[in-house]
């Protein structure tokens, strides 16, 4: 037993011990999720008649500037990423990871949101 609690010890030094507790299976999901969210509002965006009359006479178009959409897509990658890589002993506090989570499923949200207001 001892030599299991010093390599247990050990890896929780390196961050290598990342469990469920630490959120990191739940950014990886929704960093799986960002492409699927993005390709289903589109879908569902490029069916509507709003996106038809846009395409063939301009129409109707959308007001929402493409940096915001751009901005949103990147952020949600960038704190999925951060949240599923980081190392635990690197992390500057405790719920470093949970906070980069939540902002990650934000932006997915607002980025969905963005979309879809376009149909």
């Amino acid at each position: 037993m001892p030599a299991d609690q010093a390599r247990d010890d050990k890896r929780a030094d390196l961050g290598g011990d990342l469990g469920p507790e630490d959120g990191v299976h739940r950014a990886v999901l929704v960093l799986a999720l960002l492409f699927p969210t993005v390709i289903a509002c589109f879908f569902f965006v490029g069916v509507s008649e709003r996106a038809s009359r846009c395409v063939t006479y301009s129409e109707e178009c959308s007001s929402v500037p493409g940096t915001w959409m751009y901005t949103c897509f990147i952020v949600s990658l960038a704190a999925g990423v951060v949240a599923a890589i980081w190392p635990r002993a690197w992390l500057p506090f405790r719920t470093a990871r949970a906070w980069a989570v939540g902002v990650q499923i934000a932006a997915q949200a607002v980025l969905a949101l963005l979309i879809l207001s376009f149909a």
